[in-house]
């Protein structure tokens, strides 16, 4: 396991599956903008991971501190890109979201957890 990922964080799942990140986004969040769908239904929307904390190292919330270094060692790999993928793919369909935008802030980025060979992985 890579140092990381903490499992015993609530918000990482201590391989590359995804999760949410806030305890209501399941149980309310989601529930809430799929009605929105309902009322508007050209509205698509779209599942964001990632984003400016999840790359930050000293991200205020703490989460980056645990996360910074996921996305350039989730793409090291095709086995992880591949567990990864999936398990998106997956968790996108089971909330009826229409699309993925992966917000990888930083790639390549030294200071944030990157790695030379990022994008030639990515």
């Amino acid at each position: 396991m890579d140092a990381s990922l903490d499992p015993s964080n609530p918000h990482l799942t201590g391989d590359y599956s995804i999760q949410p990140v806030e305890w209501n986004d399941q149980s309310v969040l989601y529930g809430q903008v799929q009605d929105l769908k309902k009322i508007h239904p050209s509205l698509r929307a779209i599942l964001t991971i990632g984003g400016w904390g999840f790359n930050d190292p000293n991200d205020p919330s703490g989460i980056g501190t645990h996360t910074y270094k996921l996305f350039s060692q989730m793409v090291s790999s095709s086995a992880t890109r591949s567990q990864f993928i999936q398990s998106v793919i997956a968790y996108a369909k089971s909330f009826n979201f229409d699309g993925i935008d992966l917000d990888w802030e930083y790639p390549g980025d030294l200071t944030r957890g990157g790695d030379e060979s990022d994008f030639a992985n990515f």
